[in-house]
């Protein structure tokens, strides 16, 4: 059987009813004691001395002279004569004319208290007293003369112990519910998320412990993801750089022969043409080394390029990497605009990372596609080839860094990095990356899209 529910308002209106059923208790706890006290003669009510007077009213009466001792303790009493002059008694000067003026006008309260009258022969005899509870015992009347006023003084305190009782219960519940999420939250704040989600018995902190398990699960995943991403990142990016230092070493070295050797102009031009490639990888190099201090893609200064002369330049460079495949490249320029605001080296850089992809899964002595072409808000190239195409796995994951699926067209020789940086340089150009199967020519096709911020000189 679980462990009963309850929400904030149910506590309070417990504490309520609590409160209540404290005060209630006092009340009645009070009566119990003066009913106690009253049968042990240990206070007397009230009307004790009215009762006493009238038990005593005919001694009084009768007697032959009134005496102090006659009457109950602590009142007051004197004796006129009927046309009201002072006789004897214990009331001073002033109240002898108020008591007096009393009786002239039937009254039987006066400042001190309340007045009891006697006739007796040719005399009348006053005594004051109080309707108050008191002790029985004269020297605890003397002491304590408010009976009543103790009472209700220790029923308070009673009250407001019990208060104090009910206060600091209530809080530390609430208190020991609230310690759970603040458990949690240090937990959370620390990154230390093995730890088991607590339950409690009110609802709506059940609820905020319920979000917090479902925070720690959420940022315990994507912790694990950013930290296998990163080691991935890091040791891949350092295996690409090393293994890319061998070549370079090779061709600088076959490069110096080439150049010192008495060759024909046709190893001069492919000379050059090394020396070329060789600088395009260093500059690749020096981007891969600022990602892995960045942590991410680098943002490159833009400029106005002569788009144009860029496409042309970009032309032959492909076309001379085709030739060694024997591949066609079919070239097409439409409504390009003059100057382009980009980045030179990344605009190129994107564009051959597609192409380059074609030409190595396209066969010896096919086909590659290629558009550049202005679109009304945006600058797009297409690429198409009769390769083997893109796999399903592929569509969903070739742009993710590191992607090396078996049918990937990053292939293993990019370490999946090509369609992802191309991704990246259309995303920080307002632009985008697409990636589909040719219908036309059987094989892929890739589009790329950068915004266009561009003006005509």
């Amino acid at each position: 059987m679980g462990v009963r529910q309850k929400n904030i308002s149910g506590i309070f209106r417990r504490f309520l009813f609590s409160f209540l059923l404290a005060g209630a208790a006092t009340i009645l706890v009070l009566g119990v004691i003066v009913q106690i006290l009253t049968i042990k003669a240990v206070i007397h009510p009230a009307n004790y001395d009215e009762q006493q007077l009238e038990q005593k009213r005919e001694e009084i009466q009768t007697a032959e002279k009134v005496e102090e001792k006659m009457l109950p303790y602590g009142t007051r009493f004197g004796v006129f004569d009927n046309s009201g002059r002072w006789l004897y008694g214990t009331f001073t000067e002033s109240e002898r004319e108020e008591v007096w003026k009393a009786v002239l006008e039937e009254k039987n309260e006066i400042r001190s208290g309340y007045l009891k009258r006697f006739q007796r022969e040719e005399e009348i005899c006053l005594v004051s007293y109080q309707l108050r509870v008191q002790f029985g015992n004269p020297a605890l009347r003397e002491r304590f003369p408010h009976v009543l006023e103790l009472l209700l003084l220790a029923a308070l305190l009673i009250f407001c112990a019990e208060v104090m009782f009910l206060i600091r219960y209530f809080s530390r519940k609430i208190k020991q519910e609230l310690q759970k999420i603040e458990w949690m939250t240090e937990k959370i704040e620390h990154q230390d998320l093995e730890f088991p989600c607590p339950d409690s018995q009110v609802l709506e902190i059940k609820k905020i412990l319920e979000t917090f398990g479902r925070m720690r699960d959420t940022l315990k995943e994507s912790l694990m993801k950013q930290w296998e991403l990163e080691s991935a990142r890091k040791e891949q990016m350092g295996a690409l750089a090393h293994d890319l230092k061998t070549p370079l070493t090779v061709i600088r070295g076959n490069v110096q022969l080439m150049g010192e050797a008495e060759s024909l102009e046709e190893a001069q031009k492919y000379s050059l043409a090394l020396e070329q490639e060789i600088q395009g990888i260093e500059e690749y190099l020096q981007i891969l080394q600022e990602m892995i201090s960045t942590g991410g893609y680098q943002m490159y200064k833009k400029e106005q390029v002569d788009i144009r002369e860029l496409t042309g330049q970009f032309r032959e460079r492909i076309e001379a990497a085709a030739a060694g495949k024997k591949q066609t490249i079919q070239f097409e320029c439409e409504n390009l605009p003059k100057w382009i605001c980009v980045n030179e080296k990344l605009l190129i850089r994107s564009w051959e990372n597609l192409v380059y992809n074609a030409i190595e899964y396209t066969p010896q002595g096919g086909m590659i596609r290629i558009c550049i072409s202005e679109g009304k808000e945006q600058l797009e190239i297409s690429v198409e080839d009769e390769g083997s195409g893109f796999s399903a796995e592929d569509l969903q994951s070739a742009k993710n860094l590191f992607y090396q699926g078996d049918k990937s067209r990053h292939s293993r020789k990019h370490y999946g990095m090509g369609l992802y940086l191309a991704e990246q340089f259309a995303k920080e150009n307002g632009g985008s990356l697409t990636l589909a199967n040719s219908t036309r020519m059987k094989g892929a096709w890739v589009r790329l899209r950068i915004a266009k911020e561009s003006r005509n000189k």
